[in-house]
């Protein structure tokens, strides 16, 4: 029983390792975003998307790219933002024109939160996809 019980802890240990590591990947990002010129159609609204990232890691981040999407059509984005090196500390502005389902523009109105897809590169050289949700903020 006791050799049983080792092999399970040692397992599970040997398996923890590498989801904490990976962990430590993805960087420490915030994010606040404003809307201007905000033009209701009939299923969707244009407006400027504007947003900063912000870096509270230790070290420098360098973002491949970040997507404005819905969650559940994370893969069908509204916006494409080009990405950049965030020192530690420091921050990323990004601003464009888009096109998003009224269904959705109206949830941002009421609190809900626009989900920033950022995607970076891990220590082992791997996309990572990090959600991050923004808050309504001054830019």
């Amino acid at each position: 029983m006791k050799r049983t019980t080792a092999r399970f802890l040692g397992l599970a240990l040997a398996l923890t390792f590498p989801i904490l590591s990976m962990a430590n990947d993805v960087p420490e990002l915030t994010a606040t975003y404003a809307i201007s010129d905000a033009s209701k159609g009939m299923e969707n609204t244009d407006m400027i998307f504007s947003f900063t990232l912000f870096n509270g890691d230790g070290g420098s981040v360098t973002v491949q790219k970040i997507v404005l999407a819905d969650p559940a059509t994370a893969d069908s984005p509204f916006g494409k933002f080009d990405g950049g090196a965030i020192p530690a500390g420091g921050n990323l502005k990004r601003s464009a024109s888009v096109t998003i389902p009224n269904k959705i523009a109206d949830s941002w109105k009421s609190g809900g939160q626009p989900a920033l897809f950022v995607y970076t590169k891990t220590d082992e050289g791997n996309v990572a996809r990090t959600r991050i949700d923004a808050v309504r903020g001054a830019q």
